[in-house]
């Protein structure tokens, strides 16, 4: 009954539908051949989808998936690629006095950096290292992830040698891997209760304490 929320459309042939499918607006006419959105001031258009795509209004940018792509918002943001998800280059928080910048080659190496987090990652994801200082304080070393992994932080531990041993205690939460997956010990508190658990095999064995 209102005109603004009423819609007919037909898939894939031709359909303008408002606010769904994460959108305020999304038109199609004989999709996959052309396919617009729009969400907040930004207006996407592919034709064909997900090949050519023009970006306009609060965040301009074009891109001819996956050989190229770059979009930017004045002040806020850009981004970039090249041989999409293989090469990448984006730089956010502009307005701030340390934007947070990100670019790799994948998968021989990632880099991030910005006033929370510094980060690198060669061979990746097996051998790396990242620096947190916000929202909380956490050192982890990688080498050859996820298999042997060092973490130290605020309420935070890791010591993972694995399968053999795994170690972690997160916000209380201390538990413990032998031979993953076969013996599990966990340990924590709630409210007034210590629980402890033991499983074997997560299901075929499993026994819990509360005091």
């Amino acid at each position: 009954g209102s005109p603004e929320s009423s819609y007919r459309a037909v898939f894939p042939l031709y359909g303008r539908v408002p606010s769904r499918f994460f959108n305020d607006e999304v038109d199609w006419v004989l999709f996959p051949l052309y396919l617009h959105t729009e969400k907040r001031d930004v207006r996407k258009t592919w034709a064909p989808w997900p090949f050519l795509r023009v970006t306009s209004g609060g965040e301009q940018g074009l891109a001819l998936w996956p050989l190229f792509g770059f979009s930017a918002r004045p002040g806020e943001m850009q981004r970039q690629y090249f041989l999409w998800p293989l090469i990448y280059h984006q730089r956010t928080k502009l307005s701030s006095p340390q934007p947070s910048v990100q670019h790799g080659f994948l998968p021989f190496y990632t880099h991030q950096r910005s006033a929370e987090v510094r980060s690198d990652n060669v061979i990746w994801p097996f051998f790396g290292y990242t620096e947190r200082t916000e929202p909380y304080r956490y050192d982890e070393k990688r080498y050859f992830w996820p298999f042997f992994v060092q973490g130290r932080g605020d309420d935070r531990y890791v010591n993972r040698w694995g399968p053999f041993y795994t170690h972690s205690v997160i916000k209380g939460y201390d538990k413990t891997w032998y031979l993953w997956p076969f013996v599990r010990h966990a340990q924590w508190q709630d409210g007034r209760l210590i629980q402890e658990r033991d499983q074997f095999l997560y299901f075929l064995y499993r026994a819990q304490i509360q005091r």
